[in-house]
């Protein structure tokens, strides 16, 4: 459990840098960093409410898991595909950055693993110094 706190809190503030691009190119390209913040935002939350959950679920029988788990992953996509409906329908964003910003959280969980997978190998003590 305390492993799996600490990989979310890792990826998390991974997250969390990814926005720093965009607060910097947002002068520059208004459009889109505001659509890959916007994306970004509904990413994050839809990475928190899930992380929240699964370490809420750990502690619940099979059968209880399975019923909770399937409530809470309808709940979470359809607030992000009403945030997602609303933010692009009313403020014109930029859907291919949209689109980015939401994927943040699934590319960083990706690079996060493969990451961990080659430091734990045998080629990771060359990597080390």
């Amino acid at each position: 459990m305390e492993e799996t706190k600490s990989f979310v809190k890792r990826v998390f503030l991974i997250i969390c840098l990814t926005l720093i691009p965009a607060v910097i190119g947002l002068p520059m390209f208004f459009k889109e960093s505001s659509s890959f913040m916007a994306g970004w935002l509904a990413g994050a939350f839809n990475f928190w409410q899930m992380s929240k959950k699964a370490l809420f679920l750990a502690d619940l029988t099979e059968s209880q898991a399975k019923v909770k788990t399937v409530k809470l992953f309808y709940f979470r996509y359809i607030i992000v595909f009403a945030y997602s409906v609303f933010a692009v329908g009313c403020f014109r964003l930029n859907i291919p950055m949209f689109g980015l910003g939401l994927i943040i959280p699934q590319l960083v969980i990706v690079g996060k693993t493969i990451y961990d997978a080659l430091m734990n190998s045998s080629f990771g003590k060359y990597l080390k110094k």
